[in-house]
């Protein structure tokens, strides 16, 4: 099966099934079955229709929090990895941390995940049916249901984790925060109105729902991997690994250590060198041996804005790079909404504060940048994610374009350095000729993250040694080493050893260092964040965005539930602040 194929097609399908399911009448003595017409008794006749609803199951992982639109707001803006360029009402609001229940952005988050859910649960529905009509399946057959079924409970344990960690009352720091209100947990699809109104049930039960999910997933997948076409698809790495984070994230720390360490013994997967990983963001060196499990997406002009019809991303226009024309002016490889947050570049060592594009490009000043680059001075992950102005560069149509500071719209970025983002975006082709809707992955899991848990749960079990030790394989890699097995001059050496970052959070704690710096911008950090309790750690260190400065209350650790929810759901209760 090739999950790329448009799923366009697949959610037509879909939808047509619960149309004849939801709007037929009682069979009575002149109605008769029509093969040419999907309904509960002809569908899903072979294991191909199964597969099918797979695509679409995978196809929706494009749908919430890695949507671009919703990506750009709750992964970058509100971790402060982004500021904004562009001025606008919900622009504000996210790089602000000010989300409110009425927010478009809040709502679709939520609809999305549960949207996938009851997608989810409707492949589940129709695997178990398809099983009782084919009792007799030789063991290839099975072995290929029982596979779907694994992937499909993986999807589904995912868009729990999402929602729980976005609007459950707390990340569990205590044993008591997990009788805290989480989410609902859907196990049945509605058919009348009543069965929609559903509680909210506590933190420590949907993470119980999540983990029994994973822990099927992966008594299914077990150690199983893709190649080919399929190479996308969830193995059983891939499960054991989010299993491994799921009881980071319940702190179940023992669990957690046996089974990360698993994944790291077992899957055969490694960091890849710095020289490729430099690249890694940028649509090369795609399904790596570092990747674990990413976001698939392709190259499709067809519905070029289209959120929905098409398999590409539009990050990389929200994103877009300044840079400085043939006849000198400043130009934008796309919108460009969006510059690296100024206290970045300072969190990963560098030390210039050139504002101005004179000032920026003063010949010395970029010598001493190169100075600090080519040194290590500064953590070199600075320029794999972010272009430094008239240093770096872009070329495309045989043209090279040094990198520019970022202008604001309607912003006004004249006391901001306004670097761009480099990670994620297009750097070797002009957007406005057929470049919309890019087909550049992006990572969801990947070993070096896994390092990082695993050294989290070591902590929490009294091994330092050797969580001191998987922290500098990160750090080894990012500072170029080619073996990050042996020790380097890199390395750092203890627990409490300093970091490139001035903030008291992050100066003296490499763990945390590392979690921010290797995984920036790449939608895990504010959930950190969340579980380490930095939010105002984080608003003292940043202080402001382009349209003012931040506050901090401690509501803003969680969403609002949407008021749509709110309005239609009599048992739904809000969190506390909204």
């Amino acid at each position: 099966m090739n999950i790329n194929r448009k799923i366009g097609a697949v959610i037509f399908v879909i939808c047509t099934l619960f149309a004849i399911t939801f709007f037929s009448c009682k069979k009575g003595v002149l109605n008769v079955t029509d093969p040419n017409v999907f309904s509960a008794d002809n569908y899903p006749a072979t294991i191909d229709d199964l597969n099918m609803e797979l695509n679409d199951v995978y196809g929706r992982f494009r749908a919430g929090y890695y949507d671009a639109d919703w990506y750009r707001f709750f992964a970058l803006s509100r971790d402060h990895s982004a500021d904004q360029a562009y001025k606008a009402i919900d622009f504000d609001a996210a790089t602000q941390i000010n989300f409110t229940k009425t927010d478009q952005a809040v709502a679709v988050l939520w609809e999305k995940h549960y949207e996938n859910i009851a997608k989810c649960l409707n492949a589940l529905n129709d695997i178990d049916r398809f099983k009782v009509k084919n009792p007799s399946m030789n063991a290839a057959d099975k072995e290929r249901v029982d596979l779907i079924e694994g992937q499909v409970r993986f999807a589904r344990a995912w868009n729990y984790m999402i929602l729980v960690n976005s609007y459950g009352e707390t990340m569990i720091t205590t044993e008591a925060d997990k009788a805290k209100m989480g989410v609902p947990i859907i196990k049945k699809l509605a058919g009348i109105i009543s069965e929609t109104q559903i509680p909210r049930s506590s933190i420590g039960e949907v993470w119980t729902y999540i983990i029994d999910d994973l822990k099927a997933s992966e008594a299914i997948l077990k150690t199983k991997t893709w190649s080919g076409n399929d190479i996308a698809r969830a193995s059983g790495w891939t499960v054991k690994a989010m299993l491994g984070k799921a009881y980071i994230f319940s702190q179940q720390w023992a669990l957690a250590s046996a089974k990360l360490k698993e994944v790291i013994d077992g899957s055969g997967k490694s960091l890849i060198p710095f020289d490729q990983f430099k690249d890694m963001f940028g649509g090369k060196n795609e399904f790596s041996n570092e990747s674990l499990f990413e976001l698939n997406v392709i190259k499709d002009e067809s519905q070029g804005w289209s959120v929905s019809d098409n398999v590409g991303t539009r990050l990389n226009i929200y994103l877009a790079p300044a840079v400085i024309n043939e006849d000198g002016s400043t130009g934008k490889n796309g919108f460009g909404n969006y510059f690296v947050h100024d206290k970045n570049l300072f969190r990963f060592g560098f030390t210039g504060t050139a504002v101005t594009p004179a000032e920026q490009k003063l010949p010395a000043y970029l010598a001493q940048s190169r100075i600090w680059r080519d040194s290590k001075t500064v953590d070199p992950r600075l320029w794999v994610y972010s272009f430094q102005p008239y240093l770096d560069s872009l070329r495309w149509d045989n043209v090279t374009r040094p990198a520019a500071k970022m202008p604001g719209d309607g912003v006004n970025l004249e006391t901001n350095i306004a670097w761009c983002f480099q990670k994620y975006v297009l750097r070797d082709a002009f957007v406005w000729s057929n470049n919309i809707s890019i087909g550049h992955n992006m990572y969801i899991l990947r070993l070096a993250e896994v390092y990082l848990l695993y050294a989290e749960a070591l902590t929490k079990t009294g091994q330092n040694v050797n969580a001191l030790e998987y922290i500098n394989k990160v750090h080894r890699r990012a500072y170029g080493q080619a073996n990050v097995d042996i020790p380097g001059i890199y390395d750092y050496a203890s627990l409490t050893a300093a970091t490139e970052a001035p903030d008291a959070a992050l100066r003296n704690d490499p763990l945390k260092y590392e979690k921010w710096a290797e995984l920036f911008a790449e939608g895990t950090w504010w959930f950190d964040v969340c579980r380490w309790k930095l939010g105002q750690n984080e608003a003292d260190f940043y202080q402001k965005v382009a349209t003012g400065n931040l506050t901090w209350n401690d509501n803003k650790y969680t969403l609002p539930i949407p008021l749509r929810e709110m309005n239609t759901n009599a048992l739904m209760k809000q969190n506390s602040g909204y």
